[in-house]
This record gives structure tokens, sequence and C-alpha cells, in this order.
């Protein structure tokens, strides 16, 4: 936490690999994230509360599975993850609702498991 202009957007974008420090070092699990970044990517992942978790003209199912194929899941994987999460998180009833057409809290439950849906826990 910190006041604006502190630079919190900065460091989680270098956290991230999105952005390189402009000076010193940086490491995610103890790589570096400039010379390891390729590493780190398949580790991380990265979702904020403010933002929309997918697209609006896709269902819950659709957009976890949108999300894990940009991953490189294997989709298998993928599939068992999504209804994994899916029952998890109870959105069964909205698996095949549109995510536009979703309230605020299940909104926020599909970007919970938009976050998980890469993870070797998930």
């Amino acid at each position: 936490m910190g006041p604006n202009g502190s630079g919190k957007t900065t460091l989680v974008k270098i956290l991230t690999t999105l952005l390189y420090p402009t000076e010193g070092h940086a490491f995610v699990d103890g790589l570096d994230v400039v010379k390891e970044a390729d590493a780190i990517r398949p580790r991380i992942n990265l979702v904020s509360g403010g933002e929309t978790p997918g697209y609006g003209i896709l269902t819950v199912r659709e957009n976890l599975w949108f999300f894990s194929q940009l991953y490189g899941l294997p989709k298998d994987l993928a599939g068992a993850r999504i209804a994994n999460l899916v029952e998890q998180l109870e959105m069964g009833e909205y698996r095949d609702t549109l995510m536009s057409h979703l309230s605020t809290g299940f909104k926020q439950r599909l970007n919970l498991a938009r976050g998980f849906v890469t993870s070797s826990n998930g």
C-alpha cells in the first residue's frame, strides 16, 4: 500500500515480467525477472479485483477455457480444472451463463477461477 505515484503498479508489472526494472534486481521464486522471464511466466498469474473477469459474449466455462488455452494447458487438464473450479466455487448453475449476465459476486468468483485455472493446485 502506498500513495499515488509510489510505484505499486510498476512493481506489479516488474514482478509479472511485463516491465524491466530501470535499476536494481527483482526476483520471483528465486528467478531473475529479466534473465529468467520465460521460466517465471508459467508460475504466475495475476487477476486484479477491479478488472472484468473475461469476455461478456462468452459463458463462464468458455471464459475459463479461453484463459486456460492462453497459458497452454493441455485440453484434458484444462477441462478437469475448469470442472473442479466451477464446482468448488459453487458456480455449476452458471457454467453456461454469459459472463455479462452474472451478478457482481459471481463475476468475482469467475475472476478467482480465472486466476486458479492455471495453478497446479487448481
